[in-house]
C-alpha cells in the first residue's frame, strides 16, 4: 500500500491521495469508477461536489509561485556545474569510440575524421547515424544525473512545500519537463527525432569550428531558464519551437481533411434493431458492431484487469443493475440462464475433446494458436493425405467421393456447438455473452486466490454485460471517425526506425494513414513482410536463411580494385584514353559469413555478365552528356564574341575635324590605324570560323565513337549467355581435347564481355582460381574536360548488388512473445511471397503477414485485407501512445471490405454513393449535380446529408424510431392547450 493506492471502504477513504489521476479526465478514474457502479446521477454529484470544494479552496487559500520554487541549493549547484563541465568533453570520446580511434588521436584529426565521415564521396551515412545515435546515449546519462541532482532532491523548497513541484505532482498543470528546463538544463534539442544538421563546411551554426565535436556544437543546451541561456542555444531552442508551430498549423490541415472524409464516408452508419450495423441505404456493414455487439463506453470495465475491482463491488452492481422482481428462477426460466450455461459447457467440453485429440496427434501448437478452430469433415480427410498434394486436386477427389465414403471422416470428427450469444438473442437472455468473455469470466472465477460469493459475480457480470449492448439507433460511424480523425492531429512524425534498427523504416503518422485510408495504393512506400520460423529451426538454419534473402554487394566481395590510364592511337589515328579496372576478389575464409557461399566462379559472372556494361552505359552516358555541354557552350561563346566585336566596331570613336587639319604624318597614321582595326576584325573573324572548323573536324572524329555508344545504349539487350557454367567434367584420357573446349569456352566469355557494350576493349580473368578480372574500356579524348571516372567506378562498386531476391531489400530476424512463448520472426522489407514459400520447410507459411492491403487481398482474400487494415490503423497509433478501442477500427476496416473490394475514403469510392446530395456535400458539388440532372438520379433522403440539406431529422439516435400515441390522447391534450390560451 502507498499514497498512489486508493481505497475506500463504506464511503471512507482509508488510503492513498487523491489528485487529478483519479478525478480528473483520466480513463478509469474515480468519477469513472462512480459511474460504473452507481450510474451516471451519482457520478454527476460527484464531479459537482469535487468542483464546488477546489472553488471553496481557492477561495481561502490563494495558489501563487515565488522564486524559490525554482532555486537550487549550492551543493547541487556545484555538482551540476561538475556534471556540466564533464558533459562538455565528452565529444572527442565519442568520435574515438565510434570511429576506432586511439585514446592519443589529436583534435585536429578528430575533427578531420569527423569530417570526413559528414562528406563521404558515396554518401554514406551510416558512421554519422553511429555517431549521432552514440553521443545521445551519451549525453542522456549525463542529463539524467543533473536531473537527478537538482529536482527534487536539489530544490531549496522541497515537495510538498514547493508550489511549483505541487502544481505539477498533483496534474494541475505543467510537467517535470517544464521544471527540469528552468532548474536544470534545457537538454539536448531534436528536430524530428535528429540532431540539428551541419551544413556543407561542418557547422550547424556559423559560431562553432567546422566538425566541432563538442556537444554544445551538435544542439545540446547546458544552460537553464533560470539563469540565461546563451544565444546559439536560444538559436537552437527556437528551432525547436518552430518545428513544433509547423506541426500545428503546416499538418493540421493533413490530419483536418483526413478526418473530414473519413466522416463523410461514415456518417451514415448506426445499428438497427436487429443489432447489425448498417449504411443508410440499408446495406449491411456488420452483422454484430465490434464484432461482439457491445458499446464502447460501457464495456470498458468488462476486462480481465477489472474483473476483481468489479467483484469486490458486485454487491454494489447487482442492485444498480439488476431489476426489481427478478429472481433466481426467472432468470432461468424466462431469461434463459440455464440454457444458456449448458450450451457453454458444451463448447468447454468440446474444446477439452478437441484438444485431447490434437495433443494425441501431436498438433498441439496448433490448437494453442487457435483455441477455437473449428473442423469439418474435408479437413479431416486432408489430414490423411500427402502435405504435398495440390489443393485442386483434394478437392476435385473430395467432391466425386461417394456419401458412405465421406460419412465415414464425418464420424471422426465431431461438430463445433454454436456459440452462445449467436444461438440466444443477447438482448433477451442472461449470460449469452461472447465466448472469449465467458472463458475470462470462468477463468476468473476458477482461481484458487478468489475471495467472494461466485454465483453473485457471476450474475452481476451476466446482467452488466446485457446492459453494455449498443443500443439501436447509436451513431457508431461518427464515433469510428471521430476516434481516428482526432488523435490523428497529435501524429507528427512522419517515419519510424522499426525496433530500434535504423536501417529497416516504416512509413508512420499522416502519410501512412492517407496510404491505408485514402489513396489505398497498390505500390506503398515501405513494404514489411513478417513471417515466423517453425520452433525446430536452427540457429545456422536462421542466418543461412538471412544470408540467402539479403543483398550481397560487390564491394563486401573484394580485396581490391584498381583504375588505371593511358592514352593511346588506334588503328584509325583517332587519340583514345584507356581505363584499366582491375578487381580483385576476397578469399572465400576473409569474407564475411554471409556471403561465404558464393564462390568466385559465379561472382565473376555476374561480373561478366551486368557490372562492366554497366560501367560502360554509366560512362558513355557521362560523355555524352558533357560533349553535349560542350556543344553548347561553344556556340555560346561564338555568338558572344561576335556580339562583342560588332559592338566595338560600331562604337569606335571617330575623329574629329581638327584631326583633319593635323599633318600628312598623323593622317597617314590614323589611316593605318582604321585598316589596322578592319584587318584584325577580319581575323578574328577568320581565328573564330577556323577554330569552328576545327572543333568540328574533331568532333565528327570523337562522334564516330559516340554515335557507336548511343545506338549500343538505345538498343541494349539482356544478355541471356551463362558465361558463369563450370565446364563439364572430362575423361582424363582426353586431355587434348579437355584443353580445347576449356579455351573455347574462355574465348566465349571474353568475346561475351566484349560484346557487352562498345566502349569495352578489353577483358581478361583468372582462369585457374578466378579470383580477380580486369575490365578494359576505351573512350575519346575530350578537349579541356575530364571525366572522374573513378568516381563512377567507385559509385558503381558500392551500389551493384551481385545476387539479391527479387522485391526483398533486406531482412532482419527479431524475436516476441506470441502465445506464451518467444518466437522468432522473419521481417523482410519488401514482398517476395514465391521466396517464403520455397524455403516452407523452415517457416511457418500460415502466419505470413504484410502490411501492404492490396497483396493481402490479392493472396489471401477480403477478409484478410479487413484484418490488415485494422492491425495497420492500430500501429499507427499505438507508436505515438496513442490507444483507439478495437471495435471503432474494425467497423472502420468492415466499411472498406464489405463490398468484396478495398474502397478507399475518396472522391471516387463516394462516386459509388446512393445519395446524390451526401456526394455533393463532399466535393467538387456542381460535378455531382451535373451527373444527378443528365443520368435522372433520385435520392430517397435516408442518409444523415441529405436529411440535414432539406431540414429533417437525422435518422438516428432519438431520430431513428417514432412514437406512436392514442389519437383520443392527442386530441385531449391540444384542446387542453386551447382552453388555457
Amino acid at each position: 500500500m502507498s499514497e498512489s493506492e486508493v481505497v475506500f471502504r463504506q464511503g471512507e477513504l482509508l488510503c492513498g491521495v487523491l489528485d487529478k489521476a483519479h478525478y480528473g479526465a483520466t480513463q478509469f478514474g474515480l468519477i469513472h469508477c462512480c459511474y460504473e457502479l452507481y450510474g451516471s446521477n451519482v457520478a454527476v454529484q460527484v464531479l459537482s461536489c469535487f468542483s464546488r470544494v477546489f472553488t471553496t479552496f481557492l477561495q481561502f487559500h490563494g495558489f501563487t509561485l515565488g522564486v524559490t520554487d525554482i532555486l537550487v541549493t549550492r551543493r547541487a549547484d556545484r555538482e551540476r556545474k561538475r556534471a556540466i563541465s564533464e558533459l562538455l568533453k565528452c565529444g572527442e570520446a565519442v568520435v574515438r569510440k565510434t570511429c576506432g580511434l586511439p585514446e592519443d588521436t589529436s583534435p585536429e584529426t578528430i575533427r578531420h575524421t569527423l569530417a570526413t565521415a559528414y562528406n563521404h564521396p558515396r554518401a554514406d551515412r551510416s558512421m554519422v547515424k553511429l555517431y549521432d545515435f552514440t553521443m545521445k546515449q551519451t549525453l542522456n546519462k549525463y542529463s539524467e544525473q543533473i536531473n537527478n541532482i537538482c529536482v527534487p532532491s536539489g530544490l531549496i523548497r522541497e515537495f510538498p512545500r514547493n508550489s511549483l513541484q505541487l502544481m505539477i505532482q498533483s496534474g494541475a498543470k505543467g510537467s517535470l519537463v517544464n521544471s527540469i528546463q528552468i532548474s536544470c538544463a534545457l537538454g539536448q534539442i531534436e528536430l524530428e527525432g535528429q540532431r540539428p544538421p551541419r551544413s556543407v563546411t561542418g557547422r550547424s551554426l556559423p559560431s562553432f569550428r567546422s566538425f566541432d565535436p563538442t556537444p554544445r556544437a551538435g544542439g545540446f543546451v547546458s544552460q537553464r531558464f533560470l539563469t540565461g541561456i546563451n544565444p546559439q542555444e536560444l538559436f537552437f531552442h527556437t528551432m525547436a519551437g518552430r518545428e513544433g508551430l509547423i506541426d500545428t498549423a503546416v499538418k493540421t490541415s493533413r490530419s483536418g481533411y483526413l478526418q473530414r472524409c473519413v466522416i463523410k464516408h461514415l456518417e451514415g452508419l448506426t445499428v438497427r434493431y436487429d443489432h447489425t450495423v448498417r449504411d443508410f441505404d440499408n446495406s449491411v456493414v456488420q452483422f454484430r458492431y465490434g464484432e461482439d455487439g457491445m458499446d464502447v463506453g460501457r464495456a470498458t470495465f468488462l476486462d480481465p484487469k477489472h474483473f476483481p475491482f468489479l467483484s469486490q463491488n458486485a454487491e454494489t452492481i447487482r442492485q444498480n443493475i439488476i431489476p426489481s422482481g427478478i429472481t433466481d428462477e426467472i432468470e432461468r426460466e424466462k431469461w434463459h440462464l440455464a440454457e444458456c450455461g449448458k450450451q457453454f459447457k458444451r463448447i468447454s467440453k468440446f474444446k477439452r475433446r478437441k484438444m485431447r485429440k490434437m495433443q494425441m496427434n501431436e498438433n498441439r501448437e496448433q490448437f494453442l494458436v487457435n483455441k477455437s478452430c473449428r473442423d469439418s469433415s474435408f479437413l479431416e480427410f486432408c489430414r490423411h493425405r500427402e502435405a504435398n498434394e495440390l489443393k485442386q486436386s483434394l478437392v476435385s477427389e473430395w467432391t466425386a467421393m461417394s456419401a458412405e465414403k465421406r460419412a465415414d471422416f464425418t464420424i471422426k470428427h465431431s461438430k463445433a456447438p454454436t456459440p452462445v450469444d449467436v444461438k440466444f438473442h443477447p438482448e433477451t437472455s442472461i449470460g449469452a455473452l461472447p465466448e472469449r468473455m465467458l472463458e475470462q469470466l470462468e477463468d476468473f472465477i476458477n482461481r484458487k486466490s478468489w475471495i467472494g460469493e461466485r454465483p453473485g459475480f457471476r450474475q452481476a457480470i451476466n446482467w452488466k454485460g446485457l446492459r453494455a449492448l449498443a443500443d439501436p439507433g447509436e451513431c457508431v460511424g461518427l464515433l469510428a471517425a471521430q476516434s481516428i480523425g482526432e488523435p490523428s492531429t497529435q501524429m507528427t512524425l512522419n517515419t519510424f526506425h522499426f525496433a530500434g534498427r535504423g536501417e529497416m523504416n516504416v512509413t508512420l503518422g499522416i502519410p501512412r494513414l492517407r496510404e491505408i485510408l485514402m489513396t489505398q495504393s497498390k505500390n506503398i512506400s515501405t513494404p514489411l513482410t513478417e513471417v515466423c520460423f517453425c520452433p525446430d529451426v536452427s540457429e545456422d538454419q536462421i542466418e543461412q536463411i538471412k544470408s540467402e534473402l539479403n543483398p550481397i554487394f560487390l564491394r563486401t566481395t573484394i580485396r581490391k580494385f584498381v583504375l588505371e590510364e593511358k592514352v593511346f592511337v588506334n588503328e584509325n589515328g583517332n587519340f583514345l584514353r584507356e581505363y584499366s579496372l582491375h578487381i580483385a576478389l576476397l578469399d572465400n575464409g576473409q569474407r564475411d559469413p554471409a556471403t561465404r557461399h558464393l564462390e568466385g566462379r559465379r561472382i565473376l559472372a555476374e561480373l561478366e555478365l551486368r557490372f562492366g556494361r554497366q560501367v560502360a552505359s554509366t560512362l558513355a552516358k557521362r560523355y555524352k552528356e558533357v560533349r553535349e555541354y560542350q556543344q553548347i557552350q561553344h556556340k555560346k561563346l561564338r555568338v558572344d564574341t561576335l556580339d562583342t566585336v560588332s559592338e566595338e566596331v560600331s562604337h569606335r570613336p571617330r575623329h574629329e575635324e581638327e584631326d583633319l587639319e593635323s599633318d600628312e604624318e598623323e593622317a597617314a597614321g590614323g589611316v593605318r590605324s582604321r585598316e589596322a582595326d578592319a584587318n584584325e576584325e577580319k581575323l578574328s573573324r577568320r581565328h573564330l570560323d577556323d577554330a569552328a572548323d576545327y572543333e568540328g573536324e574533331e568532333q565528327d572524329r570523337n562522334d564516330a565513337g559516340i554515335d557507336e555508344m548511343d545506338r549500343d545504349e538505345d538498343n541494349e539487350e539482356e544478355l541471356q549467355q551463362d558465361v558463369g557454367e563450370e565446364p563439364t567434367e572430362l575423361d582424363e584420357n582426353d586431355e587434348e581435347g579437355a584443353v580445347g573446349r576449356r579455351s573455347t569456352i574462355n574465348a566465349d566469355r571474353i568475346k561475351s564481355v566484349l560484346e557487352s557494350h562498345t566502349i569495352i576493349g578489353g577483358y581478361e580473368y583468372d582462369v585457374q582460381n578466378e579470383q580477380w578480372c580486369t575490365f578494359r574500356i576505351h573512350m575519346p579524348l575530350l578537349n579541356k574536360t575530364r571525366i572522374d571516372v573513378l568516381a563512377i567506378v567507385e559509385r558503381e562498386i558500392d551500389t551493384f548488388v551481385l545476387t539479391q531476391v527479387p522485391g526483398i531489400e533486406k531482412c532482419n530476424v527479431r524475436e516476441e512473445q506470441r502465445n506464451g512463448r518467444t518466437t522468432r520472426v522473419l521481417q523482410t522489407q519488401g514482398i517476395n511471397l514465391g521466396a517464403l514459400y520455397a524455403r516452407a520447410n523452415f517457416l511457418d507459411i500460415s502466419s505470413v503477414y504484410s502490411n501492404d492491403i492490396d497483396f493481402m487481398l490479392r493472396n489471401f482474400g477480403i477478409e484478410a485485407a479487413a484484418r490488415t487494415i485494422s492491425r495497420e490503423m492500430n500501429n499507427v497509433f499505438g507508436v505515438y501512445g496513442i490507444e483507439v478501442n478495437p471495435r471503432h477500427l474494425l467497423l472502420t476496416a468492415d466499411y472498406m471490405t464489405f463490398t468484396g473490394e478495398v474502397q478507399p475514403f475518396s472522391r471516387g469510392a463516394m462516386a459509388d454513393s446512393a445519395s446524390p446530395l451526401q456526394k455533393m456535400t463532399f466535393e467538387t458539388t456542381v460535378t455531382f449535380m451535373r451527373e444527378a440532372l443528365i443520368s435522372g438520379q433520385f435520392d430517397s433522403l435516408f442518409s444523415p446529408s441529405a436529411r440535414l440539406v432539406t431540414g429533417q431529422m437525422v435518422r438516428c439516435g432519438t431520430g431513428a424510431f417514432e412514437l406512436l400515441n392514442e389519437p383520443k390522447y392527442v386530441l385531449r391534450k391540444a384542446k387542453r392547450r386551447t382552453t388555457n390560451r
